[in-house]
């Protein structure tokens, strides 16, 4: 099934340390979540893996303010979701230690 869009998250909680996930939504309403556990889990629909990260303290990185970035020490324009070729190479960069 084909990706209809691709959201990124940020564990609030983990905040300075950069704790990723990826949230891709299917064009049939299902939805899987890759966290840095190398893990993808799915779901039957958007919402349902929007309710998965929003418990686990995750907020979509799209949303986050002056405020979070502020936190992190970072201003918005530096701060990029990570990429890989492969899902087995992302998993070493979803989760990045920062003091």
């Amino acid at each position: 099934m084909a990706t209809m869009e691709t959201h990124w998250w940020l564990m609030q909680s983990s905040f300075p340390a950069l704790n990723w996930a990826r949230l891709r939504c299917r064009a049939d309403g299902s939805a899987d979540v890759f966290d840095m556990d190398g893990r993808t889990q799915v779901f039957s629909s958007h919402r349902d893996a929007e309710l998965h990260l929003l418990e686990d303290e995750f907020v979509r990185f799209a949303r986050l303010n002056a405020d979070d970035f502020r936190d992190l020490g970072l201003e918005r324009h530096e701060l990029k979701p990570p990429s890989a070729a492969s899902d087995a190479d992302l998993a070493y960069l979803m989760y990045q230690h920062r003091t």
